[in-house]
């Protein structure tokens, strides 16, 4: 019983950072970077910072404001990753592990959105679309730049994956 109330808790957490953390350090980097007010919003059950339609002239630190989701995931699987390495107690170490699966998912699925919402490109309504469109960028030149950030991401992703591996001890059986 222990061990399901602890994936539970590992879930929501993980949840929680993802729907609103994220969301709420998006929304103190735009105050901060662009200097205008932002409100938020629920979409769902997620958490959305709206944006001002002016935020975008500004492209190096809308870029910022867009990218500090991705950040603030990778700085809670770092973070964990220490808590990780650190904690002996078996249920920690699993509410730990779930945690971070949950926050590698959301970066992988992330990446594949915006993936194929600059491919199939309905419309410009999704804010990196936008940055791409107002940063002067060809469309291949915005499909390159998207290739690197992919590849950075996937390469980083692959590399927690490797370090994830050696701070969870195997257990042969026989």
């Amino acid at each position: 019983m222990n061990k399901i109330l602890i994936i539970i808790l590992g879930l929501l957490a993980g949840w929680l950072c993802i729907f609103f953390v994220d969301e709420l350090f998006k929304m103190l980097s735009s105050i901060i970077l662009l200097k205008e007010n932002t409100s938020l919003a629920f979409n769902g059950f997620k958490l959305n910072v709206i944006l001002p339609g002016t935020a975008i002239n500004n492209l190096y630190a809308y870029t910022a404001v867009l990218a500090t989701p991705f950040l603030v995931s990778i700085l809670f699987i770092e973070s964990s990753l220490l808590w990780l390495n650190r904690t002996l107690n078996e249920l920690a170490r699993s509410f730990n592990l779930i945690f971070q699966l949950v926050n590698i998912g959301y970066l992988i699925a992330s990446i594949l959105i915006t993936i194929l919402s600059v491919f199939i490109k309905p419309s410009l309504s999704n804010d990196w679309q936008q940055l791409l469109s107002k940063g002067n960028l060809s469309y291949n030149q915005g499909l390159l730049l998207l290739l690197v950030v992919t590849v950075m991401l996937l390469s980083y992703i692959n590399l927690l994956t490797k370090r994830i591996k050696k701070s969870i001890p195997v257990i042969s059986r026989k």
